[in-house]
């Protein structure tokens, strides 16, 4: 060893001995060797890596060294072919392979670093390529712009970009030099005036804060065949796009809105997992999608909306278990809808799809609102709903002509309300065993013979049947719904019956419907407004005893009488209408008395019984239809409120009332007002109640004769007096 090296790495007092491998032209290798302090042996087992570093046109990369591993962390825009390299290891060591034969230093490779001894150690080199970042919003007008931004080799903006204007000349056709990018944080924003067919040199972009897409009209294809994420929004709205391209993007963190781009013919969305809120595909009248695809989407939080999309025929959510809520419509095309894993939504689902064959959610167990179904007539059954066990809203299937049975929900428990309208083919509501707590339940215009399937329903309330032109309903036996607090039966036309309790706490409401009750003595409202037109009904008859509020009866279309025989009280309004006689021969007291009940030949009004109304008393003995030719209530002793015996108005009064003997046991009354009867004469029927009450409430006008209060009491009863 030269003399003059030994003596100066004796003053270095350091176990290492450094290689120093310069990479040159020639790639040559130099050797420094230092000894120890003394010229002794060392033992010779070392074989530590001290430094790694490239150089490269005057700058220098030092690697980042860890127990097995060399790191080089570069520019993305910077290659590393033919650097030059330089080692520092451990005295005496050797390396392998000879650095000295790489030039590809851009890829990975590994050194073994062998000791004097033998003993060995390997590392594994690569490289890190790290973001060349450049900040604030850039808007790029101009050909030249474009060019001029892509020349910095920025890979990472962070800020915006926004290609073109928002009107004006197009003068942006390509977007090429931009594929050095693969990080905008946040939107990238293509707006009009952008006249390129392709978004050719954004392929590389992997994460954007937001996507929008504005109304370009020769822009053909949008790919982003490497973006994985979208932090916020992706927009694109009245493009000319026939193609739509996210192939590998996995998730969006905000919504996903492609609305009236009636040239697409194509979405990509193959790889996508989730998206954080609504999720909107709508078109317009010549909109050309025809299938929608989405594999690997398993949540939407947030609305999924398809609208007005009139060539689309099938949509696939192979994957899709979770979503807040869902509207399918004006899609008069679609066949097939198909969500097999979804298993809940938390708000509604609605779907109003003509064309509908296939229905595939058979997962689905909860809808946290309401689940409508409008007018799918070529859907023949509801298997697709088969695992459906809740609806916390309103579960509406409307006009499902073609559905025989409802056995596709024979899972359902509970509902919030169930409304059947308009499904004719319906002959029976079918397995519904399991269904347990409903509250309000709708059935119109569905051909049925019973609720009998329903015999399990305990929470009921509220029951609305309504005919609307359908026959068959025989028999609505409600007797076992402890619950109901309201039931309404409208235009059936055959005779049905109706089956209730003895004492019903609650509304009974039928409405153009020819009845026979069964139970219902004891009613707490009561509504009977006329029979259906259809069939001749002769003579009426039902059994209450005891309405404890209101009680409205408004009749047409019958012949004869109605009569209620068992009538005793009516603790609310009784409320009268129309041109059928009625008898209520035992009835004692009202809460209060109104009638607008006439016939067109005249007649009597008779209410043999009643003697007290405890409020106010209307009668009118004229209305367009009829009138009254007398009055009779003989047992009528007290009107807490206004008597009032009038014609409807001024120019409609009765010419045939003569006088008011029917009152003459009336004898106390907050008031009286009589108008409007021309042949009225005698007022003498009022003798034993014109003491009950004050002048101020004495109102006479209208009549043959028109006494003022003083006139009675000085006994002036009759016009001759």
């Amino acid at each position: 060893m030269d003399p003059g090296i030994t003596k100066n790495y004796k003053k270095m007092n350091s176990k290492f001995f450094n290689i120093k491998i310069i990479i040159t032209g020639m790639l040559s290798i130099m050797l420094f060797v230092t000894g120890c302090e003394d010229d002794s042996i060392w033992d010779g087992t070392d074989y530590y890596l001290a430094s790694f570093q490239i150089e490269l046109n005057a700058t220098t990369y030092k690697a980042t060294i860890s127990s097995d591993s060399i790191t080089i962390s570069v520019p993305e825009n910077v290659s590393l072919d033919g650097a030059v390299a330089t080692v520092e290891m451990s005295e005496n060591a050797t390396i392998s392979p000879d650095p000295s034969g790489i030039t590809n230093w851009n890829e990975k490779h590994t050194f073994t670093i062998t000791a004097y001894n033998g003993d060995s150690q390997t590392y594994y080199y690569s490289v890190v390529q790290t973001s060349v970042t450049g900040s604030g919003n850039i808007i790029l007008t101009t050909q030249d712009e474009v060019e001029a931004f892509a020349a910095q080799g920025i890979t990472e903006l962070q800020g915006s970009l926004i290609i073109g204007a928002n009107e004006g000349e197009n003068s942006i056709s390509s977007l090429e030099s931009l594929s050095g990018l693969k990080i905008i944080t946040s939107g990238l924003v293509i707006n009009p005036t952008f006249s390129g067919t392709s978004l050719s040199g954004l392929e590389n972009l992997e994460q954007v804060g937001s996507i929008e897409i504005g109304a370009v009209t020769k822009l053909q294809k949008a790919a982003f065949p490497a973006l994985k994420s979208i932090m916020s929004d992706l927009s694109v709205t009245s493009s000319g796009i026939d193609s739509l391209e996210f192939p590998v993007l996995e998730n969006v963190d905000n919504t996903i809105t492609l609305s009236k781009n009636d040239s697409l013919v194509l979405i990509d969305f193959s790889s996508l997992k989730t998206v954080a809120s609504d999720f909107t595909i709508q078109g317009k009248s010549n909109a050309k999608l025809s299938s929608i695809s989405m594999p690997v989407l398993e949540y939407i939080y947030g609305n999924l909306s398809l609208k007005s999309l009139p060539n689309l025929i099938s949509v696939s959510f192979a994957s899709l278990t979770e979503l807040v809520s869902c509207s399918v419509n004006s899609l008069t095309s679609l066949e097939s809808f198909s969500a097999p894993k979804l298993e809940t939504t938390y708000g509604n689902l609605y779907f109003e799809l003509p064309a509908l064959i296939t229905l595939d959610m058979s997962s689905l167990t909860t809808v946290g609102g309401y689940l409508n179904m409008y007018s799918s007539t070529q859907l023949t059954g509801l298997e697709g709903l088969k695992s459906l066990k809740t609806v916390a809203g309103q579960l509406y299937l409307y006009n499902l002509t073609a559905v025989e049975k409802l056995d596709g929900l024979s899972a359902l428990v509970s509902v919030g309300s169930l409304t059947l309208y308009n499904m004719s083919s319906l002959s029976g509501l079918g397995d519904l065993s399991s269904l347990s707590e409903v509250e309000t339940l709708t059935i119109s215009g569905t051909s049925f013979q019973s609720l009998s399937e329903l015999s399990s329903l305990q929470s009921l309330q509220t029951l609305e049947v309504n005919g609307s032109n359908i026959e068959g309903i025989t028999e609505l036996d409600v007797s076992k719904f402890e619950d109901l607090e309201y039931l309404r039966v409208n235009n059936i036309y055959n005779s049905v019956a109706i089956k209730g309790p003895e004492n019903f706490e609650g509304t009974l409401y039928l409405y153009q419907t020819n009845f026979e009750l069964d139970g219902f003595n004891e009613v707490k409202t009561l509504s009977l407004s006329g029979f259906n037109s259809s069939s001749e009904i002769t003579d009426k008859e039902i059994g209450t005893k005891k309405v404890t509020g209101d009680f409205t009866l408004s009749l047409s279309n019958i012949s004869g009488t109605f009569n209620l025989p068992n009538l005793e009280e009516v603790g609310g309004k009784l409320n009268l209408n129309g041109r059928v006689p009625i008898s209520m021969p035992r009835l004692k007291s009202v809460g209060e008395f109104y009638s607008k009940q006439a016939l067109p030949e005249g007649g009597t009004y008779s209410f043999p019984s009643l003697e007290t109304v405890d409020g106010d008393c209307y009668i009118c003995t004229k209305i367009s239809w009829g009138y009254w030719d007398e009055i009779q209530m003989p047992e009528l002793k007290t009107v807490t409120g206004t008597l009032t015996v009038s014609g409807y108005s001024s120019s409609r009064k009765n010419t045939t009332l003569t006088n008011l003997n029917g009152f003459s046991s009336l004898t106390n009354a907050g008031g009286i007002t009589i108008q409007y009867n021309t042949a009225l004469t005698d007022y003498s029927g009022l003798k034993n109640a014109i003491s009950s009450f004050t002048t101020d409430h004495w109102t006479v006008t209208g009549n043959a004769y028109n006494p003022t209060c003083q006139d009675l009491v000085d006994g002036k009863w009759t016009s001759e007096d």
